[in-house]
């Protein structure tokens, strides 16, 4: 019981500490700004569940990667700020304790940040039209095949893409906070990992083609972009279509994928998260030490 309570005393702490930063407030202003933009309500058409799915990736993974980018490395790279390392480390185990802490508050961050993304993706494009249809079978679906999802309605459908933003959003955070850890600059860690983004997002537009002068460089571009966190906070990667053994880049884009193979990505989001995880607790440990 005392251990929980040190724990959620942890947790709060870091709550506090992250709150308490500018950029925070600042990126949170920015966010909403660009959800209460861009957002649309859509009018009762025939495809209006359509495009409501399309509205999850569209404009969600744009706010919720500058949210985790901009945000997130300060979680980090506080105690060199601050100077508190040798109060974390005159602890036992207060490094250890410190990093779990972190590590559940950017969990829950994340699904802060997702949840945000829902109220203006889900919440406004769907209120539109008042949600007519929400429980009926799935019609057409944006990523897979509508036969290959049985059973799915159409709300379901649209929760369980949701569900997959926020796998993708740990492994993004993950690797963020990576950077941070490596880095130990905050400033140096967002201009990173924006690179990162941007360069997913010329793979995923098909933008890479003309810039690197040859499909073949572009493929291959594409592809590592899919094993990338970008790939992942954009959809793109957990788009079944591509985990198909005969999925071939920029062939076939848009088209139906097997939900079966879903699987694949999903398993390769938590090993790769796990892994990032594991090197950032050994950067942290071994930072904690010196």
């Amino acid at each position: 019981m005392k251990t929980a309570r040190h724990s959620d005393s942890l947790l709060l702490d870091e709550v506090r500490k992250h709150l308490a930063f500018r950029e925070v407030w600042v990126a949170l202003a920015l966010t909403l700004v660009y959800f209460a933009v861009f957002a649309k309500p859509m009018s009762d058409v025939e495809t209006r569940w359509l495009i409501t799915q399309h509205e999850i990736y569209r404009m969600g993974n744009i706010g919720v990667a500058f949210m985790l980018i901009t945000t997130l490395p300060r979680l980090v790279t506080c105690e060199g700020d601050y100077g508190t390392r040798a109060l974390i480390c005159a602890s036992r185990h207060g490094a250890r304790d410190t990093f779990r802490a972190k590590l559940g508050y950017a969990a829950v961050y994340c699904l802060a940040c997702v949840l945000l993304a829902m109220v203006f993706g889900l919440g406004v494009s769907a209120g539109g039209y008042g949600f007519k249809g929400a429980f009926e079978p799935v019609a057409e679906a944006q990523y897979y095949s509508v036969r290959l999802t049985p059973g799915l309605t159409n709300i379901g459908y649209c929760l369980l893409q949701y569900l997959f933003f926020y796998v993708g959003a740990l492994y993004f955070a993950a690797f963020v906070l990576l950077v941070a850890a490596l880095t130990q600059r905050a400033a140096l860690t967002v201009g990173l990992c924006t690179l990162l983004y941007v360069y997913g997002v010329l793979c995923n537009t098909g933008v890479m083609v003309p810039l690197v002068g040859g499909s073949r460089i572009a493929d291959a571009a594409y592809v590592l972009s899919l094993l990338l966190p970008t790939g992942f906070i954009t959809h793109e990667s957990f788009n079944a279509l591509y985990f198909d053994p005969h999925f071939m880049p920029y062939h076939g884009r848009g088209g139906g994928g097997d939900l079966g193979y879903v699987w694949i990505a999903l398993l390769y989001a938590f090993a790769v998260t796990a892994l990032i995880v594991f090197a950032l607790w050994r950067v942290y440990r071994r930072r904690d030490r010196t």
